[in-house]
């Protein structure tokens, strides 16, 4: 498990070293300087706030084609490691359930135990007095 966090990392710190050295080569754009005519150009680009203009319709769920094509095996590995944790889950739910369905059969089963061990030491203790009360009849006879 352990070993598949590390190697995850690293791939995770490639990945992030491949985006960035693609950004390093191109300038930034810089913001438009006001009393230019860039400004006039961009007001149209620019909703009530202020802020660019985000088209809705044209909104997609793009990934860079350099984290695609190099975390597919990382992908994999996390959805390798998100079923383990799913089955390992379910068999502690598994576990939880048994454990308390045998703490509640141990709890009945004990009542019922000591039920039993109270009514046959109430038997003994009957038997024992009618065996006494059978001595005393039967000296009574022999007199």
């Amino acid at each position: 498990m352990k070993t598949v966090i590390k190697s995850l990392e690293t791939k995770v710190k490639e990945t992030n070293q491949a985006l960035h050295s693609g950004q390093k080569g191109k300038p930034e754009e810089s913001a438009p300087v006001k009393g230019k005519d860039s400004e006039d150009k961009d007001a149209g680009d620019k909703d009530e706030d202020g802020d660019d203009k985000v088209d809705e319709d044209k909104v997609e769920d793009e990934k860079p084609a350099a984290v695609v094509g190099g975390s597919q095996q990382t992908d994999k590995e996390l959805e390798m490691v998100e079923e383990e944790t799913k089955s390992t889950v379910s068999q502690i739910d598994s576990l939880t359930k048994t454990i308390t369905t045998t703490e509640t059969k141990s709890e009945t089963t004990e009542t019922e135990s000591t039920t039993e061990i109270t009514e046959t030491i109430k038997n003994e203790q009957e038997l024992g007095e009618l065996k006494g009360k059978k001595k005393r009849l039967q000296r009574r006879r022999e007199r």
